[in-house]
């Protein structure tokens, strides 16, 4: 999309100066009236592309499209995901959905690696893998689409941000 604002912007200006220009019994336009052409272009183009992304939005048959269309259930995920010890935040792009597993405390270098340590299993089990498999079905029929075509990540942070664990299903 900004490649094609970019040229959209540049056929403008190149139009600009040749109506200004193109004539040679008119006046010759000013380097600040080519400017002020070109600087007006540019912000009409961001203003359109910004307009175009806003109408767009998530791209249909995504995870992200259906539960920006279900936020509800989004939030139930979160909700019954979520415990005393830690809190769950979930974000989703196209058909990625990352689960941000937040302990509330934070941690030294030295517990943040013995707790990695401790999860590297934890995310490498079949139980687990199994687990997410049977989510990502579940998912793809909500979106009509196929297991394949869904990720999902699991971060386990502590609550400075640092990462403690991550696992790519």
């Amino acid at each position: 999309m900004k490649n094609l604002s970019r040229l959209l912007v540049a056929t403008m200006i190149a139009s600009a100066l040749f109506v200004g220009c193109g004539n040679k019994e008119k006046e010759a336009a000013t380097e600040t009236e080519v400017a002020e052409t070109a600087e007006t272009v540019e912000e009409t183009a961001e203003e359109v592309e910004e307009e175009v992304e806003e109408e767009k939005g998530a791209e249909e048959g995504t995870l992200e499209a259906y539960f920006e269309e279900n936020p509800d259930e989004l939030d139930t995920i979160v909700n019954s995901s979520s415990s005393d010890e830690f809190k769950v935040e979930i974000e989703c792009e196209g058909n990625k959905m990352t689960y941000h597993f937040i302990l509330q405390d934070e941690y030294t270098d030295e517990q943040i690696a013995a707790i990695s340590e401790q999860l590297k299993p934890t995310l490498e089990e079949e139980s687990m893998k199994n687990q997410m498999e049977t989510s990502k079905k579940l998912m793809a029929t909500a979106i009509e689409g196929t297991a394949d075509d869904i990720e999902i990540v699991v971060i386990y942070e502590d609550a400075a941000g640092n990462e403690l664990g991550k696992g790519s299903f």
